[in-house]
């Protein structure tokens, strides 16, 4: 099997698969930059249909169980669907391609007397990485939310849950300083990232020095009934006064 490994390229490709702005041209553009080099490089229509096969999942197309091909090419798809869905975005092309297409170039009449075959996978190999170089800043730039202007990127969600996080904690804070909240958390979904990231920056520390001193307030006072004296049943006040005229058993004094 020939394995072209393209460093961090797992990890990579498998975060575009989430639905990023751009992600469909960039797949599209390498769709473009491939098709050219396949021309120059005299590649087997067939094994041109399998690598669109497989990159047309990440266009949101089924990929085909059994695709429309010959049956040596439908041997090569299933070996190489065998080693992932991605594999090709790996790097791993089955040792088959080389062969395949030493036998194509052949047929055709073509050179082949300097790896060419061999070649042709090597440079769509390192196609594929620079296509894969700039989606991966791509999903860095949508996931970061670099300009701070986004409305709809993971950043921008995350303040959001932060903020309502905050939102649910006035109830501990002294009411004095709950005035922080009074903008409708709701509309804050309509502020961008650098908007967001201020208010949080300004309100954190508010919500936390406020729930401190609202506990520490807590611990310091009474309860309110520490401030009254309790009710003294009349027959003590009769033993104090020295009237000893009244039953203490002939009234029900409370309590």
């Amino acid at each position: 099997m020939l394995s072209i490994r393209l460093a961090e390229v797992a990890s990579t490709w498998q975060s575009v698969r989430r639905p990023v702005p751009g992600l469909c041209p960039g797949i599209s553009t390498l769709q473009t930059q491939l098709a050219a080099q396949f021309n120059s490089r005299s590649l087997d229509p067939h094994l041109r249909r399998i690598v669109w096969l497989f990159l047309d999942q990440y266009l949101e197309t089924p990929i085909s169980a059994s695709p429309n091909l010959p049956e040596r090419y439908q041997t090569l798809f299933r070996a190489q669907r065998l080693l992932g869905m991605d594999s090709l975005m790996f790097g791993f092309f089955h040792q088959d391609w080389v062969l395949i297409q030493d036998e194509y170039l052949r047929f055709r009449g073509l050179p082949r007397d300097k790896n060419q075959a061999a070649s042709s996978i090597k440079i769509m190999a390192s196609t594929i990485f620079g296509s894969l170089h700039e989606l991966w800043f791509l999903r860095n730039s949508h996931l970061h939310d670099t300009d701070g202007s986004s409305l709809h990127s993971y950043k921008h969600s995350q303040l959001l849950h932060e903020i309502e996080a905050l939102y649910d904690l006035a109830p501990s804070m002294l009411s004095s300083d709950r005035s922080i909240f009074h903008y409708p958390f709701a509309q804050r979904e309509t502020h961008n990232t650098n908007q967001l990231r201020n208010f949080l920056s300004f309100a954190r520390p508010v919500v936390t020095t406020s729930i401190q001193q609202a506990q520490d307030m807590g611990s310091n006072f009474r309860t309110i009934d520490d401030y009254f004296r309790p009710v003294i049943p009349q027959h003590v006040i009769d033993a104090i006064l020295g009237n000893f005229s009244r039953d203490p058993d002939s009234e029900m004094v409370p309590d």
